[in-house]
């Protein structure tokens, strides 16, 4: 089993070579071996215990994110509301949403202006691209949702996203791959 050793300074790696019950000879394994073995147990359990969020710079969707907080934060300010929990969970909740929809980038957080059926605020919306270009890309949810969905559920839902994402490109590729190699063979006779 390896160890680090730590009456040494800095500690060093070591192996244990024997048990309470039995006293075999074991291999010693390489020091290298031993570093790979011991930062993967390392990795094996932070992984397990910590899941990396967004607001980590090194997520996958850290900058997708930064452009959320930031647009909800504008939000705040423009509502005279201090950021606080509320903000946090709307942005959890419109990362997930971004993501689901396809959007690469968010330009905009906006709330929807009153209309005959809706009051203003009702719905939240993520812009990618110009208020005022028909073109832009947006999804929208209700407010009180965005506002109201715990954090961990909308990490766990982007977390998913991300799986689905991930999978479907993998399995295109794996298509383009198989493509590819059927043109490469090219034509055959067949009797």
């Amino acid at each position: 089993m390896p160890y680090l050793d730590s009456s040494t300074q800095p500690p060093t790696p070591g192996l244990f070579q024997h048990s309470k019950n039995a006293h075999l000879h074991v291999s010693p394994i390489s020091a290298q071996e031993l570093e790979q073995e011991l930062r993967a147990r390392e990795a094996q359990s932070q992984g397990t215990s910590t899941q990396r969020l967004p607001a980590d710079p090194g997520h996958e969707d850290h900058q997708l994110y930064r452009q959320i907080k930031d647009g909800v934060q504008k939000l705040d300010t423009e509502h005279g509301r201090q950021w606080d929990a509320s903000s946090e969970r709307m942005t959890a909740s419109l990362l997930a949403l971004a993501k689901e929809e396809g959007l690469s980038r968010v330009d905009h957080v906006v709330l929807n202006t009153p209309t005959s059926k809706l009051a203003g605020g009702e719905r939240v919306f993520v812009v990618q691209g110009a208020l005022n270009d028909p073109a832009h890309q947006r999804a929208y949810m209700p407010t009180v949702d965005a506002v109201q969905t715990p954090e961990t559920r909308s990490f766990d839902r982007l977390q998913a996203i991300n799986q689905t994402q991930a999978q479907a490109r993998e399995q295109q590729q794996a298509l383009e791959q198989s493509q590819q190699a059927v043109s490469q063979a090219g034509p055959s006779m067949t009797r």
